[in-house]
């Protein structure tokens, strides 16, 4: 296959509140495209629910070619490709993977979008990241695990305890 042809994952930029309506469109004309969602245990004063919320907000990635890649336009709410230094943010296959894990996560997930981050870099070793690389951050509440995905300049914050980490040398 021709590298013009190769498919990437790239990060669209839509109205706030429409990231499912444009992703279910997108498929529907035949791009693969997916919202990253995340189950939180959100508590009210009188039950605790489970909720739905969208891990990026005014986000949806798709996969597309560069022959495609102006379709995209085609569908209503679609602002614009996210730019990452300068060039339409493409992801990895690892970072779409690791977005996926993150949403396979029945805990709070928060999106951080610092530049640098101090710590030691460590690998995860159980649980929906395994495998996974990240920086520690000391917290008051303890240790907090930032997963960078470098294709968009960000980072995934998770809470972890010392037993699911190991420090890489």
């Amino acid at each position: 296959m021709d590298t013009q042809e190769a498919s990437k994952h790239y990060v669209l930029y839509v109205q706030p509140r429409t990231e499912k309506k444009v992703e279910s469109e997108l498929k529907r004309i035949g791009f693969n495209a997916f919202v990253p969602i995340n189950k939180q245990l959100r508590q009210w004063k009188d039950r605790k629910q489970w909720v739905d919320t969208v891990l990026f907000n005014s986000y949806v990635f798709v996969e597309t070619s560069a022959k495609r890649k102006n379709e995209v336009f085609n569908v209503n709410y679609v602002k614009k490709y996210i730019q990452f230094e300068g060039k339409p943010a493409s992801l990895k296959e690892h970072e779409i993977n690791l977005i996926h894990a993150l949403c396979q996560m029945n805990q709070k997930i928060e999106i951080c979008n610092e530049k640098y981050c101090k710590g030691q870099e460590v690998e995860i070793l159980s649980g929906h990241l395994i495998g996974f690389k990240g920086k520690i951050k000391e917290e008051p509440t303890g240790k907090i695990l930032r997963i960078e995905i470098e294709g968009l300049g960000c980072f995934a914050q998770v809470a972890l305890n010392q037993m699911q980490v190991r420090v890489i040398k």
